[in-house]
């Protein structure tokens, strides 16, 4: 009988170790907890006056995020556009992943 090879398997110790998040402020956490929640961030066309909308209930809450808050969090690649809004209607902002808890 002629003898059994081995197969080689892939090392555990050659995959990347994933990149740490960046630090978020106390603003960003919080909303991406909202959006983690059952929330969806809308903003105008103007990025004003941003609000989280319960999808469940259509609940609406002023959200304590401004433009800058919210052009960080798509920068970190956190959300991202679900729909483009127009004049009229809102842009809808959509959570891409989540955060690993630290």
């Amino acid at each position: 009988m002629p003898a059994k090879k081995k197969r080689s398997r892939p090392s555990t110790k050659a995959k990347p170790k994933p990149e740490p998040p960046a630090k978020l402020s106390e603003t960003e956490e919080d909303l991406l907890w909202h959006m983690a929640n059952g929330y969806q961030l809308e903003t105008s066309s103007l990025w004003d006056n941003p609000i989280l909308r319960r999808l469940k209930d259509n609940t609406e809450v002023r959200a304590t995020a401004n433009r800058g808050t919210i052009e960080a969090l798509q920068k970190n690649g956190l959300i991202a556009v679900a729909k483009e809004g127009g004049v009229v209607n809102p842009t809808v902002w959509r959570l891409i992943g989540t955060r690993p808890k630290p």
